[in-house]
């Protein structure tokens, strides 16, 4: 192997090692947003609303709901990418593929749910000031 070839060799590690640190704490971060998100809301929603009162509540659960559907896809995620390794280290590089291609949808539907479950909320407490 040239000095060239070692050179590029390392750089794609590198690049592999903050691509994998990205990802971690992506999905960190949804877990924590996410488990905030739900805890915040059903903790506090009363302070800050009065239910008696409130309309649209279905906005309310729809937001708790979109808040634990993150949670889940989240976790299946990680199951995801658990067997995406082990495809990986079986040497079935195609299968191992498919694998990171459906841990890749569900990080990124677990983002969407998070972000719907913001906005609803945010939808809900904006109509019941």
């Amino acid at each position: 192997m040239t000095e060239q070839e070692k050179e590029l060799e390392e750089y794609r590690s590198t690049v592999r090692e903050m691509r994998d640190y990205a990802q971690e704490q992506f999905d960190k971060l949804i877990v924590y947003l996410s488990s905030g998100g739900l805890i915040l809301t059903l903790g506090f929603v009363k302070d800050l609303v009065d239910l008696e009162e409130a309309i649209w509540k279905f906005l309310m659960i729809a937001s708790w709901a979109g808040f634990v559907i993150s949670l889940l896809l989240i976790l299946l995620s990680h199951k995801s990418a658990i067997k995406a390794g082990t495809l990986e280290l079986q040497g079935k590089q195609t299968e191992s593929d498919e694998q990171d291609v459906t841990t890749n949808r569900l990080n990124n539907w677990s983002f969407g749910f998070l972000i719907a479950a913001i906005t609803v909320f945010v939808i809900f407490f904006t109509i019941n000031l």
